[in-house]
């Protein structure tokens, strides 16, 4: 199982331990009929049954007890409570107002999806240099024969990001696997009446990322915010086939390094003067 109902089952069931079907059915479709990010939602209402079972907060929300946790919902997107209202500010800010900074797993501020950095050190490198935080549809490197590889995975990211960056542009569905930016190009040319080659298409996704990271850049984003949340920096997995890994700033720093030099970026994650002349973007 993947997508939206493996997301679903993962974020809004387990990550909540709740383990009725019909109930994270119950949770999926209010979030669809309200507005909200099944995987936010999951990830914050998980947060708050931590905060509440730990002490820090009473939210009234524990975890297995589906009856508050599909009460929320309604509450998140009305802001009709002030317990809506605090969850309604996303993990992130929850965990701050509550006097923590270590419970939330998120990066940029974005909740994390079902794909835990911690057992494929890509999906972190992933997360935390998207220009939105953790999103898996950036950059999915998780089927990598050595997840910790890092030098692999910094190239893995790289390639993902700029076809992922074509592939949304050309409006295509993220289910369907088997696209590359062969098929995108031969699709274009036919459609286009002139050639595009996949090479062609290997730029446009490089000039696009770059364009992206030139925004974020002014809107006032800086290498220090392509980080993990502590949570996912500190602790490390406690069970599963990876169980006691954690990827540390460390080992993350070391990557980003990777990556910004293979970008032809530099230590602060800018992108250098050789690179936008190549791409056509010095006058940027």
């Amino acid at each position: 199982m993947e997508g939206p109902e493996y997301e679903t089952l993962c974020l809004g069931g387990s990550n909540c331990e709740i383990n009725d079907l019909k109930q994270v059915m119950r949770f999926n479709h209010l979030c669809d009929d309200l507005g909200l990010d099944t995987m936010s939602t999951g990830s914050t209402i998980g947060l708050a049954m931590d905060l509440t079972e730990s002490g820090d907060h009473d939210l009234g929300l524990r975890f297995g007890q589906a009856e508050e946790y599909l009460a929320v919902i309604p509450e998140i997107a009305r802001l009709s409570t002030d317990r809506g209202r605090d969850l309604a500010l996303g993990a992130a800010k929850l965990d701050a107002k509550c006097g923590r900074s270590d419970k939330a797993a998120h990066a940029k501020g974005l909740e994390m999806p079902a794909y835990d950095p911690r057992g494929s050190y890509g999906m972190g490198l992933a997360y935390a240099t998207s220009e939105r935080g953790a999103c898996h549809l950036r950059a999915f490197p998780i089927f990598a024969e050595d997840p910790f590889k890092l030098n692999a995975m910094a190239k893995d990211v790289i390639t993902g990001q700029n076809a992922n960056a074509i592939k949304w542009c050309m409006c295509f569905c993220d289910f369907w696997g088997s696209v590359d930016t062969k098929i995108m190009a031969e699709m274009l040319t036919a459609g286009l009446g002139r050639q595009i080659s996949a090479d062609d298409l290997d730029k446009v996704g490089e000039r696009i990322w770059n364009l992206i990271r030139l925004y974020n850049l002014r809107a006032g984003f800086t290498a220090a915010d392509d980080v993990l949340s502590e949570k996912l920096a500190k602790k490390a997995l406690d069970n599963g086939p990876h169980e006691g890994r954690v990827l540390s700033p460390e080992v993350l720093e070391e990557m980003k390094s990777l990556y910004y030099h293979l970008r032809g970026w530099d230590e602060y994650g800018r992108p250098g003067k050789d690179k936008l002349n190549e791409l056509g973007l010095q006058s940027l």
